[in-house]
């Protein structure tokens, strides 16, 4: 990790907070379940991040990335239109260097070995309860 560092400093004691070198971490959803989508920037809102963008689909994302620089991504695994989420956080990864929190529905054998070879990254399976998200996201950006 480089030497920005991420706040636990709870809003209560019990209640880290997404906060990044005193800033709200930024957050990039991809998720084609709108939804879900909108559940998901709810919870990070509520622990004090900001959520840069939601995207349907990868290349909507790749821009999103680009103009926000997002400390990390929350990536769904299987997109609409048969997108991979999986190749898109690898080509994602490769360009940004943004941490992956993989996001899924799908926890059958082949999809969990497919994330457990990607490396490095935090999966969450759905539906995702609030408190598994943000701890998840910053263990993500500890890395």
């Amino acid at each position: 990790m480089d030497n920005r560092t991420l706040s636990s400093e709870p809003s209560s004691p019990e209640e880290p907070r997404l906060v990044r070198d005193g800033r709200p971490l930024a957050v990039l959803i991809v998720e084609d379940d709108m939804l879900v989508g909108t559940t998901l920037s709810g919870a990070i809102e509520d622990f004090g991040g900001r959520v840069v963008g939601v995207a349907e689909e990868p290349s909507q994302a790749f821009g999103l990335a680009v103009e926000h620089k997002p400390d990390v991504v929350l990536m769904d695994v299987k997109l609409k239109d048969g997108h991979d989420g999986l190749h898109a956080a690898d080509a994602m990864r490769l360009l940004h260097k943004t941490p992956i929190v993989f996001c899924t529905g799908h926890g059958n054998a082949e999809t969990i070995a497919r994330i457990s070879a990607f490396g490095g990254s935090e999966c969450l399976f759905k539906p995702v309860r609030p408190v598994e998200l943000r701890d998840a996201l910053l263990r993500a950006c500890r890395r």
